[in-house]
């Protein structure tokens, strides 16, 4: 019983772990895609020929480690509910 106990205890805390990292790694990408959009709608006023299609392009360059944690944890939390 008390293994059991301590496997629950580190998955936890692998978990939680890997869910900290999904959180900060949006948390950064957010701030960064904010920062760039607005420097985006900067250029635009000033420049109207640029494609607005440039800011979703920049959004998808960011996403990809925030996407990446998810799916760890994604698959972290299917494996603890077989457990």
């Amino acid at each position: 019983m008390k293994v059991l106990a301590i496997g629950a205890v580190r998955y936890g805390k692998f978990v939680k772990g890997v869910s900290k990292k999904v959180q900060d790694a949006l948390a950064e990408a957010t701030a960064e895609a904010e920062q760039n959009i607005s420097n985006l709608r900067t250029v635009l006023c000033l420049s109207p020929s640029l494609s607005p299609s440039l800011s979703l392009s920049l959004f998808l360059f960011l996403s990809p480690l925030s996407l990446s944690l998810s799916h760890a944890l994604t698959l972290a939390g299917g494996a603890g509910s077989l457990v």
